[in-house]
């Protein structure tokens, strides 16, 4: 990748006309939330040691806190809690190899916000040492910590900073080669196809060149695959890609990096967040969720780093 090429303003992304109002289709209010579900509530009563009488309280006050930062939906709908890492097909091989005490794995959360999907591998036996979490907005790590009330035992390296920041002194070139594992959801689709390609080269360099080397995660789809205007975000529009397109976007990719890689990728139809049903209904048709895992077939060669 050319030292030249200019790094994507995403750290000075506008939230769209009406700033951080809670009047709009994505954010549900508190009364019209469910109860924090039995997942959530598990790890935050057995891991942050919060009283099951306070979680929810100490759920919204951070929801709060976090929207004031930016009113993305994941906040507003507190699909934060929704530990979507767990729920997909390779997550019992994920935890069999951050478990092996002979292995090296690492895993990388790219966009990882408070580090929920993180805090959920710990509970489910990984050591934290293992895992790396990269969020462009430091507060969001923070209050990751207040949420999970974990900031003296959680020993992952969380990392504010630009994966596309090129920079060799940038926290994020230090990882380099080092990751085994890069999970990325609700990720790629901030940008356009353009984008979506320069941040998957940064990403397969901080990837090991090892067969297996896997990328997953999930984010807003379509069964056309389109550009749209972003939601939530002024003057900007993202790629909802189908599977097929996708894929397509991965074999540009492959070239890019010299590298191989092996895609699967479904659509499935969002699940409501709200106990009113028009609440979760501010996604414009025909968007669905898309989920993928993509796994290195075999080494690259002469790949450069």
């Amino acid at each position: 990748m050319s030292a030249d090429k200019p790094i994507p303003t995403v750290e000075v992304a506008q939230p769209a006309a009406g700033g951080t109002t809670k009047d709009v289709p994505w954010y549900i209010p508190d009364e019209d939330l469910p109860e924090v579900d039995p997942t959530a509530l598990d790890i935050f009563v057995k891991y942050s040691h919060i009283p099951q009488s306070m979680v929810q309280a100490h759920v919204l006050k951070n929801r709060e806190e976090a929207w004031k930062i930016f009113p993305f939906p994941c906040i507003g709908q507190m699909r934060f809690l929704d530990f979507s890492l767990a729920k997909m097909p390779s997550y019992d091989k994920i935890l069999a190899r951050l478990c092996d005490p002979t292995s090296p794995a690492r895993l990388l959360d790219v966009g990882c916000c408070f580090g929920q999907d993180l805090r959920k591998l710990v509970v489910d036996g990984v050591p934290s040492e293992r895992l790396v979490g990269l969020e462009l907005e430091p507060k969001f790590l923070d209050l990751g910590f207040e949420l999970f009330a974990d900031r003296e035992s959680f020993k992952g390296q969380m990392i504010a900073g630009n994966l596309f920041d090129e920079s060799p002194d940038s926290p994020v070139a230090a990882l380099a080669g080092s990751i085994d594992i890069a999970h990325a959801a609700s990720f790629f689709h901030l940008f356009n196809w353009d984008e979506q390609i320069n941040a998957a080269v940064h990403l397969v360099n901080l990837m090991r060149n090892v067969p297996g080397a896997l990328v997953l995660g999930r984010q807003l789809g379509s069964s056309t695959g389109e550009e749209r205007p972003a939601p939530t975000i002024s003057n900007s529009k993202s790629f909802f890609h189908s599977p097929e397109s996708f894929r397509a976007l991965w074999v540009v990719i492959s070239e890019r990096t010299k590298t191989n890689w092996e895609v699967n990728a479904w659509l499935e139809t969002p699940a409501t967040h709200s106990k009113r049903a028009d609440k979760d209904r501010w996604i414009s048709k025909g968007v669905q969720l898309l989920y993928f895992e993509i796994h290195q077939t075999h080494i690259a060669e002469n790949t450069e780093k």
